[in-house]
């Protein structure tokens, strides 16, 4: 009688240690899903579930003792993590596709989530010896680390989750799988022991307590170093997002300095925006860095700088400038880079405002610079700002038909603009079929 109640609570569990695990999967899966899986999107990953592995390698030895020699069913049946493990790698692919299409995220993620709770089965899949290791070791233990994945892992995974992404480590994933293979080793070992020393009983509480110690140790240690790993992912996302932060206070307060400036001139009021916004444009069909992107935009913002130095009278003459007086106007590229020069941090701000004048055929000011020799950034503005000038009211006309500003561009060609970046502005208005384009 004592002897059918103990084997009844070794089975029983050893089964609740493995349906422990299943509602914490799931609850990860729909936090991390956001929810938005239909009821046969739930239905397809219950049934690729670690639990529902074992079950389908269970039910494979059931046949396999029913109609396979029993030398070699028990053979089978010592290497069942060999199966299990395989299975494993085939239905991680099926999870994290699965998910993905349900909520886009890194696959890495996914994939580490479903390999972490093939982890936790191959941990607590033993039979003990005596009721109270059956108790302690399958039950009291896996309570213990459930708490520890929802309190500690799970949070990380959905903190993650709500940030913009980084770099994802793939050791997420390598750690688990690797661990994983560990168990393959451990079974061929148990196999060949039990080959070599058929007298060594592998089911004895000694054995037992080896078997649980390895299987507890691993795990403890892959875990460990998958809360660190996702606490650093955490930690760049957080230093992303604070350089985004800085990036955009940046922005504003040049907008808010060059806004200053612009308002000089009411007939070129948003002027140094609008051509930074056209100069972004332009760099997009050039380069996809964002970074890049944000600072060729800065530079851009401040390329009329320098005319915080241009007195009123002059800049809002409305009659024609004396040679004199446009001559303090040209200055206002020289006053721009004297300025933006002691930004250490940034020489390269003081490209679009030195030399935005220059022309490709070398006869632009201040220091009448041709072809290569402008700055690459400088060539860009150069078309984006007389695109803006001949798109733009002024105090002596109206703003141009499209078609003029392409003849316009078309005529100037290798000689004001470089024929590069000229050809791409006339790509951009040959798109832009309602002259909506310009702001």
């Amino acid at each position: 009688m004592k002897k059918g109640l103990k084997k009844m609570i070794q089975l029983m569990t050893f089964l609740i240690a493995q349906l422990m695990f299943v509602p914490v999967y799931l609850k990860v899966t729909d936090t991390c899903t956001e929810n938005k899986g239909t009821f046969w999107q739930k239905i397809k990953i219950i049934s690729i579930s670690p639990f529902a592995v074992y079950l389908y390698v269970n039910i494979f030895f059931a046949f396999a003792m029913a109609f396979i020699p029993a030398p070699i069913a028990e053979n089978l049946v010592m290497s069942a993590d060999v199966f299990v493990i395989s299975l494993s790698f085939i239905f991680v692919n099926l999870y994290a596709g699965i998910c993905c299409k349900i909520a886009s995220w890194d696959k890495i993620y996914y994939a580490s989530i479903y390999l972490s709770f093939f982890l936790l089965q191959m941990a607590f899949n033993y039979t003990y010896v005596t009721a109270a290791g059956s108790v302690v070791c399958n039950i009291l233990v896996p309570l213990i680390v459930i708490w520890y994945y929802i309190r500690k892992l799970m949070p990380l995974y959905i903190s993650i989750k709500k940030k913009p992404e980084v770099k994802v480590s793939r050791s997420l994933f390598l750690l688990p799988a690797m661990a994983e293979l560990f168990f393959v080793y451990r079974s061929f070992v148990i196999i060949a022991i039990s080959a070599k020393y058929p007298e060594v009983a592998l089911n004895d509480i000694y054995a037992n307590a080896i078997l649980t110690g390895f299987s507890y140790i691993l795990t403890g240690f892959v875990f460990v170093c998958m809360t660190t790993l996702l606490k650093n992912i955490l930690d760049e996302q957080d230093i992303k997002c604070e350089t985004e932060k800085n990036k955009e206070l940046t922005t504003d307060m040049i907008k808010a300095l060059v806004k200053t400036i612009d308002a000089k001139d009411p007939y070129t009021n948003g002027h140094s925006i609008r051509v930074a916004e056209y100069t972004r444009m332009l760099a997009e069909q050039a380069y996809t860095d964002s970074d890049e992107l944000h600072n060729i935009y800065n530079i851009a913002l401040l390329h009329d700088i320098g005319k915080i130095g241009i007195p009123d009278n002059i800049i809002n003459k409305p009659g024609k400038l004396t040679d004199e007086e446009f001559k303090v106007i040209k200055g206002h590229t020289l006053t721009g880079a004297k300025i933006l020069s002691e930004i250490k941090s940034a020489p390269e701000l003081i490209y679009g405002a030195k030399y935005h004048h220059e022309r490709y055929d070398g006869k632009g000011y201040p220091c009448g610079l041709k072809g290569e020799e402008i700055p690459e950034i400088s060539a860009i503005i150069a078309v984006a700002d007389a695109y803006d000038a001949m798109t733009s009211n002024r105090s002596y006309r109206k703003l141009l038909p499209q078609e003029t500003v392409k003849q316009e561009i078309e005529k100037g060609l290798g000689t004001q603009f470089n024929p590069k970046w000229g050809k791409i502005m006339l790509k951009l208005i040959e798109k832009d079929k309602d002259y909506k384009m310009h702001q």
